[in-house]
């Protein structure tokens, strides 16, 4: 893929205040919340954990002056927002909440500070939410200049021109996860094999395209069936060897050092030999 109305880290929601006499009311905004801990696929009639409501629209009287309010086009869905709504993930926001952690769509109002570092309204952006907010008609990041702290776990950059902004909302998590784990965890070095457990999913892809890319180890392995989705969306950029996964027990096989990424716990690396 926010007393006050609870606000997730990084997004701003303030409770139905009176608006100022010099400013017509804001209309409320659409947004999915979650009220209660439960099963993110199944409807609200049959106990599902999220539904569309009408929630205050943030910062009705205008963003701080490091702030940006952000027309939201598209909100991207990564697993972390399932666990988040079965409180299983490791951040765990107050409910209730609205999920979403990472974002594309367009500036519609900036501070002074963040107008003139380049956020200016129309400009397309997009960001990153830590523990959710994103799957809403807007956000505001209070502070678009600065790095993400733990009270404002937010970042917002400019979009690529290359990308679309169905593209840019997906790319922070995915290739920013991968990119961690092969340059700041595992320091991969030319010529050493890969090995990537989830290929075909979207850590696991963009951690084949980094490799392909810029990294160029000796081989990169999955496993059989993965090879086998994957290689349709990547096989312009790289040879991905099959890999018997019953092999990984077989420990005359265990030589030299591989690398496994698990794209489903994405958070979670391992080296061994192999």
């Amino acid at each position: 893929m926010p007393a006050s109305i609870v606000a997730p880290h990084g997004v701003s929601c303030l409770p139905n205040a009176t608006p100022s006499r010099s400013r017509a009311p804001h209309p409320p905004m659409r947004a999915l919340v979650c009220r209660e801990l439960g099963d993110p696929t199944r409807p609200p009639r049959d106990g599902g954990a999220l539904a569309v409501e009408d929630r205050p629209r943030l910062f009705p009287e205008g963003v701080p002056p490091r702030g940006v309010r952000v027309k939201v086009a598209f909100a991207a869905l990564n697993f972390a927002d399932l666990l988040m709504a079965r409180g299983e993930y490791q951040e765990k926001p107050a409910l209730p909440f609205v999920p979403g952690g990472e974002f594309s769509g367009v500036v519609a109002e900036s501070g002074a500070e963040a107008r003139a570092a380049g956020f200016a309204p129309g400009a397309k952006v997009a960001g990153v939410l830590v523990g959710g907010g994103a799957m809403a008609e807007e956000v505001v990041v209070r502070d678009a200049l600065g790095p993400p702290s733990a009270a404002d776990g937010a970042v917002l950059f400019p979009a690529p021109p290359a990308l679309s902004l169905a593209a840019a909302a997906a790319f922070p998590v995915c290739h920013g996860t991968a990119h961690l784990a092969l340059c700041e965890r595992a320091r991969v070095a030319p010529n050493e094999r890969v090995l990537v457990l989830g290929a075909a999913g979207g850590v696991g892809l963009k951690a084949v395209e980094q490799l392909a890319c810029a990294l160029n180890p000796q081989h990169i392995i999955s496993t059989h069936d993965e090879v086998k989705e994957a290689r349709g969306l990547i096989a312009h950029l790289a040879q991905i060897t099959p890999f018997d996964a019953q092999a990984l027990t077989d420990k005359p096989l265990l030589s030299k050092r591989f690398l496994a990424i698990n794209d489903y716990s994405p958070v979670t690396l391992e080296t061994t030999r192999l």
